[in-house]
């Protein structure tokens, strides 16, 4: 998988089926790991290209969550807008789904840890962005 940036064109980030490529327009945390929840969830279950419902409320809760894992402060009012957009309904379906893509990323991270690789501290900008704490 890829990590590229991009010009902003009317989407903060994406995720390429086919390249396996990320592309991100925003340098906000949740918007990566929303596009990393894309390119977790095609790999675990070949996901459609499109704004499919189903699958965007999945990256979307599990990127809330990973944020939350990490101890990232996150505006939950942005995360509940769009999941409402694609209907509450979706996210009862999926919440095997989410926890998947989510156990994915947290057990990938856990070894990384422990292997010692090096974890990037919180800037004192990301700390202060959000105003509500997940």
């Amino acid at each position: 998988m890829k990590v590229e940036t991009a010009t902003f064109r009317n989407y903060y980030g994406t995720y390429n089926l086919k390249t396996k490529t990320i592309r991100l327009a925003s340098p906000e945390l949740i918007v990566f790991l929303h596009e990393l929840a894309h390119a977790v969830d095609d790999h675990l279950h070949n996901i459609q290209g499109g704004q499919i419902p189903m699958q965007e409320v999945v990256a979307e809760f599990s990127a809330a969550v990973i944020a939350y894992l990490m101890g990232y402060k996150i505006l939950l009012g942005n995360v509940k807008e769009y999941i409402e957009s694609y209907g509450f309904t979706e996210l009862f379906k999926v919440f095997a789904r989410v926890e998947r893509v989510v156990s994915f990323v947290v057990e990938r991270t856990s070894r990384s840890v422990e292997a010692g690789m090096p974890v990037k501290a919180r800037s004192p900008n990301e700390r202060a962005l959000a105003q509500e704490v997940v």
